[in-house]
């Protein structure tokens, strides 16, 4: 009915025209094709004036600067969400996926904000960065600088409460060089002790405070206060928990005591690998001697850069002999005794850079 008047049209509450729908369904594209170019809308004021507006027209003032609740759509421009925003898929279950140009910043003051750039995620706070689960906090940086896990104590870079499980760990020595350390090993601390020596006294057994995971390397001097007599003796029976020490005659006094130092070995039992990180300027070894003789020479494991003092202990269960050493090198130093021993004396070495 094209010569309708304004007040003889129908009234509509909504453009439901099969021309609309197909107009609507393709306003996703940049222009309309020529097949709707005869599509208008017509606006009046009745008995007053009349004006039309070609659908392109109308699809610029109102349909491109909306947000559509379906299809594809590009959005420029600021844009605020006053309450929660979900980004969900048809079954409103699932989440899709937010894609993040460049930043996201806290508007109430500015102090966090998150930047992409070439695949990388900027993480920026005046306070600190922290990451939850269960609402509880497991993970934050703080800001000057610390990792937090699962402790609020910031005594160091790294703040871990809670079990380790680490493959390699490196650790500085006092030369600045950087050595592997079997964290098994850590528990194996150095232990001084004094032991006292009863009056006739030929044989004793010694406990250490503590249990060693290998063999440890036992340092002992005999101490009397303004003692003048020499009393030769000689360990036996290291392990890990104890040793024995045999005096080369009976104790005669009770004012005698057993100066004793153990410590784990540095050189892992059957490897040349350094099992703490200061092994080349501090080296603590056994070493089992080999053929019968006067002399031998005991070669350090890892070369020194300069000439160590060196403190040898003798371990058998044969003679006590009396020995000294000699000829202090950066590679080794020689035990001469004072007659010929075997394979069955083991020497405990502890030697250290002078400086």
């Amino acid at each position: 009915m094209p010569n309708q008047k304004i007040s003889e049209l129908q009234e509509t509450s909504g453009l439901f025209s099969d021309c609309i729908k197909e107009a609507v369904s393709a306003s996703n594209n940049s222009t309309l094709g020529s097949d709707h170019d005869d599509i208008l809308f017509l606006t009046a004021i009745e008995n007053a004036s009349n004006q039309k507006i070609s659908f392109e027209n109308l699809k610029k003032s109102n349909i491109d600067n909306s947000l559509l609740t379906e299809g594809e759509q590009e959005i420029s421009g600021s844009k605020v969400f006053m309450d929660l925003c979900f980004l969900k898929t048809q079954d409103a279950v699932s989440y899709q996926n937010l894609y993040i140009d460049e930043y996201i910043n806290d508007e109430s003051d500015g102090s966090c904000s998150a930047r992409f750039e070439e695949g990388k995620l900027f993480l920026n706070s005046d306070k600190e960065v922290s990451f939850y689960s269960d609402q509880n906090k497991n993970v934050y940086f703080s800001n000057s600088g610390c990792l937090n896990i699962n402790t609020d104590t910031n005594k160091g870079a790294l703040n871990i409460n809670g079990d380790a499980y680490i493959n390699n760990t490196y650790v500085k020595n006092i030369k600045g060089n950087y050595n592997k350390l079997p964290l098994e090993d850590l528990e194996d601390e150095t232990v001084c002790f004094d032991h006292k020596i009863e009056a006739g006294t030929a044989l004793a057994t010694v406990y250490l405070p503590k249990t060693f995971k290998y063999k440890p390397i036992i340092t002992a001097n005999l101490f009397r206060e303004n003692s003048q007599a020499y009393v030769p003796f000689i360990l036996l029976n290291v392990n890990t928990y104890s040793f024995q020490i045999k005096f080369d005659s009976a104790i005669t006094e009770n004012d005698y005591s057993l100066h004793v130092s153990a410590f784990s070995p540095s050189i892992l039992p059957d490897s040349s690998e350094s099992s703490v990180s200061d092994a080349r300027t501090i080296q603590r070894f056994h070493t089992q001697l080999s053929a019968q003789s006067l002399t031998h020479t005991i070669n350090f494991p890892f070369v020194y850069s300069s000439t160590p003092s060196v403190h040898a202990s003798v371990e058998s269960s044969n003679n006590i002999v009396a020995h000294a050493i000699s000829s202090v090198n950066n590679n080794s130093y020689t035990i001469r005794f004072e007659s010929q021993v075997d394979q069955n004396y083991t020497i405990h070495t502890l030697s250290q850079e002078s400086n």
